[in-house]
Formats: structure tokens, C-alpha cells, sequence
């Protein structure tokens, strides 16, 4: 429990991806500025919008998120691979019945 608090202390550098301390302002790596606002596209529903756009494109941005934790990345990325799989599978079945419907149609 106290090291899963610890972990939730903990983000990654907008720039270079290294491991800081939720509350610094600088990186101790790279020295650069952490903005005490989050880009729209890192936090938590900023990666769902934008995964409603670009689907599984949207992985990488989810993966390297310095506001999410490793288990919320896990579980984010494990959910949006299954819900495109699901959507997949129910776009390639609406494929095959208009399909089966045009060749039912023109077939003599």
C-alpha cells in the first residue's frame, strides 16, 4: 500500500521521459520547466476524446503520459485494444452482410 502511494507521487518529464517527483517544477535530467497545467492530450480524458478519433493511434500518447501511472496505463491500453478489436469485428460482419446482400441482389 505505502509503495503504491509512492508510486502515484511519481511522474515522467514532459521532454525527456525521466522519472520526477509529481510536485517539481524542473527536471532533474534535462533541467527543463514541468507546466503545472496538463496538456489536454495527456490527461485522462484527453486520451479518451482522442482515442475516439484516432483509435489505437492514440497508445503512444497513453504509453508516455507522465499523468498517468504504469497500472493506469496497463488498464487504459489493454481496454482501448479490446474495444477496437470489438469494433473491428462488428464493422467487418457489417461488411460481409452488405456483401452477401449485393451478391444476392445482382446474382441471376
Amino acid at each position: 500500500m505505502e509503495k503504491e502511494i509512492l508510486e502515484e507521487k511519481k511522474i515522467n518529464c514532459w521532454y525527456c521521459g525521466s522519472e520526477i517527483a509529481k510536485k517539481d517544477k524542473y527536471c532533474k535530467v534535462c533541467g527543463k520547466e514541468q507546466s503545472q497545467k496538463a496538456r489536454f492530450p495527456y490527461t485522462k480524458l484527453g486520451i479518451i476524446v482522442t482515442s475516439l478519433f484516432i483509435g489505437p493511434f492514440v497508445l503512444k500518447k497513453a504509453m508516455t503520459s507522465p499523468l498517468l501511472t504504469k497500472k493506469e496505463r496497463t488498464k487504459f491500453s489493454a481496454t482501448l485494444i479490446i474495444v477496437m478489436a470489438i469494433i473491428l469485428f462488428f464493422i467487418m460482419k457489417a461488411i460481409n452482410v452488405i456483401g452477401n446482400y449485393y451478391v444476392q441482389m445482382f446474382s441471376y
